[in-house]
């Protein structure tokens, strides 16, 4: 399987196949994922990161910076 992002790019008998349909759609090495997908126990992609660890400070724009 080859993904862009969130887009299904390919799906292959081999990565070379799905590498080619990459290619042969203009993506660069680097702009998509090629392998096998595997659900994570996180729920983290295989391509890439989740957002995690919110804050719940919310700064204003009319705080001062810190140390003013």
């Amino acid at each position: 399987m080859a993904y862009h992002g969130e887009e299904r790019v390919a799906i292959g008998k081999s990565d070379v196949d799905a590498y080619q349909e990459c290619f042969r759609r203009g993506l660069k090495r680097g702009e998509f994922y090629v392998g096998w997908l595997k659900e994570d126990p996180d729920g983290i992609p295989p391509w890439g990161t989740i957002e995690c660890d919110w804050s719940l400070y919310e700064v204003d724009e009319d705080d001062p910076p810190d140390g003013a």
